[in-house]
């Protein structure tokens, strides 16, 4: 699964094409709600790279739906933070207000939890809206 959102993140059209149907396979046989936030946002992340901002926006929708139903919520705000990435990157109307949105959600919840890494990430994407 961790593999899946890694090379996600990196774009790669095969090790995407290889790795999914075995996490989809896997998340099914275990039905573990933090599998599925974790296929649903390599997935997204995959989206954003490939420019697919259809399927990276409904995929971070599905990883969000399950995030929010089973209460995790590190998951939940690392999918905030890709999601928010996302919207930046598409940077259609109305996204930059949305981004800032999410990426100050991601990185209240990181604080949160004691990630403070990751909420520096955000904060950093949020601090590069207003340059």
């Amino acid at each position: 699964m961790w593999l899946l959102e890694i090379y996600g993140h990196l774009g790669d059209e095969i090790a995407i094409a290889e790795l999914r149907p075995a996490a989809e396979i896997e998340a099914q046989r275990w039905n573990l709600p933090y599998l599925w936030a974790i296929l649903h946002r390599g997935y997204g992340a995959f989206c954003t790279e490939q420019g697919d901002w259809t399927e990276a926006e409904a995929a971070f929708k599905r990883a969000l739906t399950v995030t929010r139903r089973k209460g995790l919520w590190y998951q939940d705000a690392r999918t905030w933070l890709d999601y928010g990435r996302m919207l930046i990157r598409r940077n259609h109307s109305g996204d930059a207000e949305l981004a800032r949105d999410f990426l100050n959600e991601a990185q209240t919840m990181f604080m949160t939890f004691g990630a403070h890494a990751l909420a520096e990430k955000a904060w950093i994407e949020t601090a590069r809206l207003t340059v």
